[in-house]
Parts: C-alpha cells; sequence; structure tokens
C-alpha cells in the first residue's frame, strides 16, 4: 500500500497497539528514534527507541537524548537507558554521571538501581566505591547482591566484613553473590556455609548456587572436595 502526503510525517507506528503477532521491521533514521522516544506515549515504542538509539553511533547528541530516558516515568525505559549506557565510554557530560549515582541512590524501583550499580561498575568501580558500598543499606536484596558483586571487583581483599555481614541472609541473589565470591576465593572454612545454604534456598535458588560451589570444588582442597562431592550425590 502507498499514500501519498503533503509532508514527511514525524512520527508513524506501525500496528500502534501491538496487537499483531509477528516480527516488524521499520528501519528508522536516529532523529526518528529519538522523536519516537520523545513524543509517544506508549511504552513499548519508547522501548523500542532507547533500544535502537543505544545502538547507534556513539554521538553527544545521543547521550543526551538517552540521558533523557533516564528520566522516564516507566522504570524499565529508565533500566533499559543504563543498560544502553553501559555500552559505550564514560559520557563527556558530568550532569550524566551525577544522574545515575543518583538513580543508585533514590530511584524507587530496585531493578534500576541495580543496572545503575552495575554502570558505575563498568564507570570504574573503584572511583564509585562510596556510593556502592553504601549500596549495601538499600532495602532490596537484589540491589545489595548486586553491591556485594559489584564490591569484590573493586575490592576484593578488603571484603571479609561485607561477607560476614550477610553470609546468614537465606537470598537466592546475596547467596549467589556470595557463593561466587567464595568460588574465586576458595577456603575449607566455606564449605559448611555452601551445604547450609544449598540446603535452605528454594530449588531455583539452590540451582544457582550449585554453579558456584562447582566452582568452589574444583579449586578447594582435597578434603572438602570429597565431603562436597558426598554431599552432591546426597543431593543428587
Amino acid at each position: 500500500f502507498t499514500f501519498s502526503l503533503e509532508k514527511k510525517p514525524e512520527l508513524v507506528l506501525f500496528d500502534s497497539d501491538s496487537r499483531l503477532l509477528g516480527i516488524v521491521r521499520h528501519d528508522k533514521s536516529k532523529e526518528e528514534w529519538e522523536y519516537q522516544l520523545t513524543h509517544s506515549s506508549d511504552f513499548l515504542p519508547r522501548y523500542e527507541a532507547v533500544k535502537h538509539l543505544g545502538e547507534a553511533a556513539k554521538e553527544t547528541s545521543t547521550e543526551a537524548i538517552l540521558a533523557k530516558a533516564l528520566d522516564d516515568p516507566f522504570w524499565k525505559i529508565r533500566q533499559e537507558a543504563l543498560f544502553q549506557f553501559s555500552g559505550r565510554e564514560k559520557p563527556r557530560n558530568s550532569a550524566v554521571e551525577t544522574q545515575v549515582k543518583n538513580l543508585v541512590a533514590r530511584d524507587s524501583h530496585p531493578k534500576v538501581r541495580a543496572e545503575a550499580l552495575l554502570l558505575l561498575e563498568t564507570w570504574g568501580g573503584e572511583k564509585y566505591k562510596k556510593e556502592i558500598a553504601k549500596a549495601l543499606d538499600d532495602s532490596s536484596y537484589a540491589v545489595v547482591a548486586t553491591a556485594i558483586g559489584s564490591l569484590a571487583k573493586v575490592n576484593p581483599k578488603g571484603m571479609g566484613a561485607v561477607l560476614q555481614r550477610f553470609r546468614n541472609v537465606i537470598n537466592e541473589p546475596v547467596a549467589a553473590a556470595i557463593g561466587d565470591y567464595w568460588g574465586d576465593h576458595p577456603s575449607s572454612a566455606h564449605l559448611d556455609w555452601f551445604i547450609e545454604t544449598l540446603q535452605q534456598l528454594s530449588p531455583t535458588g539452590s540451582y544457582t548456587l550449585l554453579q558456584a560451589f562447582g566452582k568452589y570444588l574444583i579449586r578447594t582442597d582435597a578434603a572438602s572436595q570429597k565431603k562436597g562431592i558426598s554431599f552432591l550425590e546426597q543431593m543428587a
């Protein structure tokens, strides 16, 4: 179908209500994606615009429009904008850096706070160690687990107090973060923690932690390996 128009439209949304079962391929310019992000009132068109803009050239103008998406009223848009920034160099505009640090501290959704933490880590976690450490007090264990993982990369030798604080928390993301660290820094003293925690987590949480436990067993001493293998046989 071909339609004659008096001028080029600023925004075209095919199947704007997303009712059709299928894949829509609609090539648009960077300017059209920017217009779609700032003028569409629906979630999916804005979400698709953020994804496409993240794949566009790393221009200052694209950086500015993605920064606007960090203020979007819907949390998933903010999370996706943060993710798209992670594939870029640190922004030239320091206001974006401040914006991301504010999202870590004050965003209403835990997945946005966690994504913002990961972005600070990619920008050089050592510089943001204060913000990452403060996230250990977050109300969401998902954010706490992200902070544990980030701190383990920033300051792996200074994790003793952090791990001691959260080692008795029976929560899947937190247990996975602690288990991953101890898998990289094994000690026979950690074996009992793995066994006790695996027995208390849900099946999904146990499955995730088993990946770290396997890494731990490969690297630990022979006596711990023997005991750990016996536990795995019972679990199986």
